[in-house]
């Protein structure tokens, strides 16, 4: 840890949802190994694991426990996990809100669990367009009508998401717009102060820096929210939705109700957490340069493991030995090593 400054009141919460109750060998193994190290540099740390609940409420207890015992940090390391020691520290250096891990999935055909959306508006021109390329890089991406490269991501855009390849690794600290929380380091005044741009009012003209709301949801509120009384907009947050405040903290959302972690009607719970983040302006980067292990129907997949997945995908059909097609509803989806032994075709889901 010798290259790592960190600032003298870090206090870091290890956090670790494990609903089952149990460990894998090889995580148990690597977790005793990064306290000993982080033990023996004198990092100060507390590791916590919350078992027998589910997962979003385990990470918001877990959020809370931290606030309130005073932690700069929460890094989450899941029970499937196996990192290096050096990761804590290095992540802490990077005085970002958030720095994810690269890692791959634990299914077929294990993708890079760190994502962002290929669709950008150009800031000159205003029109919004995907990417040509794909890009996940905001230096990358082009104007699909100027070809300006002066664009911002529009992360609120959720179909154009993409998973990482490892392609896109290797550039060292990256604005990304989400991730699992695999090994996430969390800074807790992200939590607890940065918040983002109040909703709407009707015929307000919408800064240029307003990206805490999409578009859509902006005419829903001038057409419809806007005209409707306290009493209505309360009876809507009970029992139909509620409608976003972003410039509420996490905290402040916390305590009126809207806890830390929620499970969207579709995805995951640290996707929508990321969502949520980066509408509160809460900066979401990724260190390219590190990747964190994932103990999977594979033992433990590594990178080099990830990298043999992605070079199977490129090869013709009829090449592909011991390689099965997964198929959903007759189509094919991808294509990956079937590890399982369970017929795919029949499976929709096998993380």
């Amino acid at each position: 840890m010798t290259n790592y400054e960190l600032p003298d009141e870090t206090k870091v919460l290890v956090a670790t949802p494990n609903y089952t109750n149990i460990f894998s060998a090889e995580s148990h193994v690597n977790h005793i190994e990064c306290a000993c190290e982080w033990t023996r540099w004198g990092l100060p740390f507390s590791w916590t694991v919350v078992g027998r609940t589910f997962v979003h409420f385990a990470r918001t207890q877990l959020c809370q426990v931290a606030i309130e015992a005073g932690f700069t940090h929460v890094f989450w390391v899941d029970d499937d996990a196996i990192i290096t020691p050096e990761m804590l520290p290095r992540f802490i250096s990077h005085d970002k809100d958030i720095v994810i891990a690269p890692y791959p999935m634990r299914r077929s055909p294990f993708q890079v669990g760190i994502l962002s959306a290929t669709s950008y508006v150009c800031k000159d021109c205003g029109e919004e367009g995907y990417d040509a390329n794909g890009s996940v890089y905001e230096e990358d991406a082009r104007c699909s009508n100027c070809d300006s490269k002066n664009v911002w991501r529009n992360f609120h855009t959720h179909g154009s998401y993409r998973n990482f390849t490892l392609k896109d690794l290797g550039r060292g600290l990256q604005p990304v717009d989400g991730g699992g929380t695999h090994a996430m380091l969390v800074k807790l005044d992200a939590l607890t102060q940065r918040r983002g741009w109040p909703p709407p009012k009707f015929g307000e003209e919408i800064d240029a820096e307003n990206k805490s709301y999409p578009p859509e949801m902006i005419r829903v509120y001038n057409a419809l929210v806007n005209n409707l009384s306290e009493a209505d907009k309360s009876t809507i947050d009970d029992f139909i939705g509620d409608l976003p405040d972003q410039s509420l903290t996490f905290k402040e959302e916390d305590e009126t109700g809207k806890p830390y972690f929620l499970m969207p009607k579709t995805g995951t719970e640290d996707m929508y957490f990321c969502y949520r983040a980066k509408c509160k302006n809460i900066e979401i980067y990724c260190d390219t340069d590190v990747f964190a292990s994932h103990v999977g129907f594979p033992s433990v997949i590594t990178d080099d493991f990830t990298a043999e997945a992605e070079r199977i995908k490129t090869l013709p059909e009829g090449e592909q030995s011991g390689v099965h097609l997964m198929k959903v509803d007759g189509n094919k989806q991808d294509e990956g090593r079937d590890h399982t032994g369970i017929n795919a075709e029949r499976v929709a889901n096998l993380v």
